[in-house]
């Protein structure tokens, strides 16, 4: 319930980060788009919290209650008791660790997008072609709902372990995507990781997210798919 409380809290503070930076660049459509998905979130994790509420509420009645198995008339009333604890403990873990899944996804993605919004100033006019993007990663994208793992990619990159942090949600892992060393080893690492690149970069030039330029391959593949490279009927 306390890690529901702070996801809660953390999508709070930062729609009102994505305000605030809506208020300088209103005409920005990617963190317009980004501010939607926080609010989806947000709403999923109240609605999280208020059923896992519930079923505990549920849980305390419950336990009052006589069940009609014949397993249970075979045990003692102490014995029924701890049993229907049991299994309430087992829902809400599993309830919790289903929500932790989701919430670990969703962060990942959104973090993923908010590291190219504010690393990057708002978009000329000329760019209006790219509005038909895609605001999920593409479904061919290797990092589309999947989550990196920081314990590997710090034993890969040791200089990203010194960004590790935790999340507040159950002890997940993660680093602070507003820090322009903590994304740059990341980037790092997931290049030497997954495609074997060593790569730096000098300080305070733009931080390349690895999944969005994936994303842009993908795109590009599909476009290659839909055309007939030049001399093909030759």
């Amino acid at each position: 319930m306390a890690e529901l409380s702070t996801a809660v809290a953390e999508y709070t503070s930062q729609l009102q980060e994505l305000d605030a930076f809506l208020e300088a660049q209103p005409g920005n459509e990617e963190a317009t788009a980004l501010r939607a998905e926080l609010l989806d979130a947000l709403k999923s994790t109240e609605e999280a919290q208020m059923a896992f509420g519930a079923g505990l509420a549920e849980g305390d009645v419950a336990q009052t209650a006589p069940t009609k198995t014949h397993a249970h008339l075979l045990l003692l009333p102490e014995q029924q008791q701890q049993q229907q604890q049991c299994e309430q403990q087992q829902q809400c873990e599993q309830q919790k660790q289903q929500c932790e899944q989701q919430q670990q996804q969703q962060q990942w993605q959104q973090q993923t997008r908010a590291t190219a919004v504010a690393a990057r100033p708002s978009p000329p006019t000329q760019r209006k072609q790219s509005r038909q993007r895609s605001i999920a990663m593409h479904p061919d994208n290797p990092y589309h709902g999947s989550p990196p793992d920081w314990a590997a990619l710090a034993l890969r990159h040791p200089p990203l372990a010194a960004h590790l942090r935790s999340s507040g949600r159950g002890g997940l892992p993660g680093i602070d995507f507003t820090s322009w060393e903590a994304t740059k080893e990341l980037t790092a690492a997931l290049l030497a990781a997954d495609y074997g690149v060593a790569w730096t970069l000098p300080a305070g030039q733009l931080v390349p997210p690895v999944p969005n330029r994936v994303n842009y391959l993908a795109w590009i593949a599909d476009l290659l798919a839909l055309s007939s490279p030049a001399g093909a009927g030759a």
